[in-house]
């Protein structure tokens, strides 16, 4: 061979190291909608746990460290133009923003889970004695993730006593992004206390007494 042209078993060695690097991805990913799935099948047996001791398991089994009080949040993402919640464009931007989302609130030093499940990511926070601070540190998580092409409304329900409140919070979370949706308020964050009247909006008939806003 003519100095610096690679030999057939160099050329040989490189396709089978290329085929085995391709492979290695494939299995990377197929691990990571594995354990995609579980997680999410964990967080729908949590959120309709009626047992504390059930729910601390499954809080376990997240990962999430134990804590005296919970929170839940939201983030929906908006499709893009010609594509829909089903389609493997969504589903890759969704896994990015869920990797990147667990990286922000790993600097902020906030211990939740990211998990994805029903299209959506939630969010479980231990919460500690300072919530403000707390709220704060999230906001600034959400706020440092990447917005190109990429619209959501982040819904933050209230903190509560014991592993049970996840429940309530995942419900006012909800409410807290299904109000973000009405408004038009894409890439916001909405905490379910500060919403006030705005709560109507999502509540059905009867759901909220209009006489808690009125003097």
């Amino acid at each position: 061979h003519p100095a610096g042209e690679p030999t057939k078993d160099t050329i040989r060695a490189l396709e089978q190291a290329s085929v085995l690097f391709a492979l290695e991805i494939v299995r990377a990913r197929e691990l990571e909608t594995i354990r995609s799935r579980l997680e999410g099948d964990i967080v729908e047996h949590l959120l309709g746990a009626v047992e504390a001791e059930e729910v601390a398991g499954l809080l376990r089994r997240l990962g999430v460290p134990a804590a005296s009080r919970y929170r839940c949040a939201l983030l929906e993402m908006s499709t893009a133009d010609s594509e829909t919640a089903l389609s493997p464009q969504f589903k890759t931007r969704l896994f990015r923003l869920q990797r990147e989302l667990r990286l922000r609130l790993a600097q902020e030093s906030l211990p939740g889970q990211v998990v994805e499940h029903s299209r959506a990511l939630w969010i479980i926070l231990p919460a500690g004695e300072n919530p403000e601070a707390e709220e704060t540190a999230l906001r600034r998580a959400i706020g440092a993730l990447p917005r190109a092409k990429t619209d959501f409304v982040v819904g933050v329900g209230a903190s509560g006593e014991g592993p049970l409140w996840l429940k309530e919070s995942a419900e006012q979370a909800r409410i807290a992004v299904s109000v973000g949706r009405r408004v038009g308020a894409p890439t916001a964050v909405f905490l379910y206390e500060e919403l006030g009247v705005y709560r109507l909006l999502a509540q059905p008939a009867g759901g909220v007494e209009v006489s808690q806003y009125v003097d």
